[in-house]
Formats: C-alpha cells, sequence, structure tokens
C-alpha cells in the first residue's frame, strides 16, 4: 500500500507492520542574493550563483519560494507598479523575502527627489503585494512621487507600500523615508518588531492604516497631522483594536511622536489600562502639534483633561 504525505522537506520511506510508506514533501525553492556577487546566474538557486539585485530573485520566484539577502546595501534594481513610481523592489504575493543577518548589516536604499524629497525621481524602498513577508532589513531614504493625478498607491507609503494587512513586515527599522500623501515609512500591512524613526508624510509621518504589533515610533513628522501614526492598532492577546487620530488645527508636529511616548508611558506608570494610556496619548500628541516647537508645545496635564472631557474628534 503506497501513502502520499506532506513531512518536514524531505522524502522517507518508512516501513511499519508490513506497510510501505512513501513521504513525499514539495516545498518552495530557495533563492539566494548577495550584492557582492560578480557570477550571477539564473535561476540564483545557490550562494555561488546569487543575484547580485533583490529583484531579479523574485522575479525567478513563485509563490511559497523564500529569497534568502545577505549583507549589503542594496540600492539597484527598479519596478514600477502603476505609471509613475518607481519601486527598488516589488515582492509578489506569497513570496517570502528575508535577510542572514538582520537590518544593521542588510539595507534596502530607496531614492529622494532631487530637490523635493518626493516628487520626479523618488524610488520606494518595497512593494508588497497580499500575503509576501519582507523580514530583517532597513528600508531607508524611499520616496514617493507627488503629481496630483497620480492614484493613492503612488503617494503613499515612501519606506514600504502594502496592499492589504495580509502583507507582513517583521523585524525592520524603516528610516528617514517620506510620502506625498500618507505613511511615510509605511503604509497599511502588519508590521511586527519593527523600528520606524525619521519618516514623515503629509499625515501619518511613521504610519497609516498598519496594524503594529511590538514596534517602535520615535521621531516622525507629519506636515497636516499624526506625526508617529495616522491611527493607532493596538493588537494584543489576540484582539485587534483601532484607535483612530484625534483631529486638530495642526501647525507644527515638531515633537509629536516623544508626546505620544512620554504620554502613553506616564499614563501607564500611572496604572491606566493600555487602551486607555493609548487614547490619552493619542489626543496629548495631537495637542502637541497646535502650537510650535518641540517641549514648548506640549500641553500641561489640564489641557488634557479639557481636551479628553470634551470628547475625541474623528474622522467621520
Amino acid at each position: 500500500m503506497l501513502k502520499l504525505r506532506r513531512n518536514l522537506g524531505r522524502r522517507e520511506i518508512l516501513l511499519t507492520g508490513g506497510i510501505l510508506l512513501l513521504a513525499i514533501t514539495a516545498f518552495g525553492a530557495v533563492r539566494y542574493v548577495d550584492v557582492n556577487n560578480w557570477n550571477a546566474a539564473w535561476p540564483y538557486d545557490t550562494w555561488s550563483s546569487a543575484a547580485w539585485n533583490i529583484q531579479d530573485a523574485v522575479d525567478v520566484s513563485s509563490p511559497g519560494d523564500e529569497v534568502v539577502v545577505t549583507n549589503g546595501v542594496y540600492t539597484f534594481g527598479e519596478r514600477m507598479v502603476g505609471y509613475y513610481l518607481n519601486n527598488r523592489v516589488v515582492i509578489s504575493s506569497g513570496l517570502t523575502v528575508r535577510s542572514v543577518n538582520g537590518p544593521t548589516v542588510t539595507r534596502i536604499e530607496g531614492a529622494l527627489a532631487p530637490g523635493t524629497i518626493t516628487g520626479a525621481g523618488a524610488v520606494r524602498c518595497v512593494y508588497l503585494a497580499r500575503g509576501a513577508t519582507l523580514s530583517g532589513f532597513t528600508l531607508a531614504n524611499g520616496g514617493t512621487v507627488s503629481t496630483y493625478s497620480a492614484p493613492d498607491n503612488q503617494r503613499d507609503g515612501g519606506g514600504v507600500y502594502c496592499e492589504d494587512s495580509s502583507a507582513v513586515v517583521m523585524n525592520c527599522l524603516i528610516i528617514n523615508n517620506f510620502a506625498n500623501l500618507y505613511g511615510g515609512g509605511a503604509y497599511s500591512g502588519t508590521l511586527c518588531n519593527c523600528a520606524l524613526t525619521g519618516n514623515g508624510a503629509a499625515s501619518g509621518g511613521g504610519a497609516v492604516a498598519a496594524t503594529l504589533q511590538s514596534c517602535t515610533i520615535v521621531g516622525n513628522q507629519g506636515a497636516w497631522s499624526a506625526g508617529g501614526a495616522n491611527g493607532c492598532v493596538l493588537a494584543a492577546a489576540g484582539e485587534v483594536r483601532a484607535f483612530p487620530p484625534h483631529i486638530v488645527d495642526a501647525i507644527d508636529a515638531t515633537g509629536a511622536g516623544d508626546a505620544f511616548v512620554g504620554c502613553l508611558a506616564a499614563s501607564l506608570a500611572a496604572g491606566d489600562p493600555l487602551p486607555q494610556a493609548i487614547e490619552r496619548a493619542t489626543v496629548y500628541a495631537a495637542l502637541s502639534t497646535t502650537r510650535q516647537g518641540a517641549q514648548a508645545s506640549y500641553a500641561d496635564l489640564g489641557d488634557l483633561e479639557r481636551a479628553l472631557a470634551a470628547g475625541r474628534r474623528t474622522h467621520p
């Protein structure tokens, strides 16, 4: 009697009670990338034949495959999604792209528009399709176009743009990226154990419309509102809860991220439950954008309590 079953990537022949069992599993292929390899050869399935840019390895991969990237700064490769914006890497649905040694030594560099930060010549770092995973990279200096006729997915997410929450970004440093509209660091997706800092956008300098799990968001800027995140999502103990931004007439987003983190820490230290602490911190960070400067813009406790008593102002 012959049976086929999935197992741990091995072929096994088992003899039990006189019955021969053949176990066969077909896992996805592994492709390799090394920016310093001058002997790249299709299909990039060994380190000696590794692709020298990530997009080449992605292009020969299929759903379920894994692209493994070793140390280096990856500044080559461009792929458009739509008609306006190039991406350093476009990762197809169902693929996993991961670094060997983590974000401190593996970096994907986009490009900021010359002289204008966002606009013509900008290159986003990464575009993630549904069900794709990116793990263990620094994403830096990515930008978007600013053309008003361009669709939002060309103007959002300077560091990484995710098609929806099934696209996962893990263990990444997302720094100094800019979007013309929303999510300078990241737009949408599920971010796990990531740090977002120094990013900027019209709204949501760090992230917009994303689920953030164990992430740090510090020192990002929003020209209109929400320097850190346009809406915050708490994911804990199997529950996902969204916290919309508190709407104010912002004039200066400097220090808003620090205001959020400081108020959150103070509220937790005072014994507030985490959801209540996030609500307070969201309002406090928004209030800080109504005044010029960093520390000078921070509201006192009375201002915060009065704003909370007046009720949260959110988008309809």
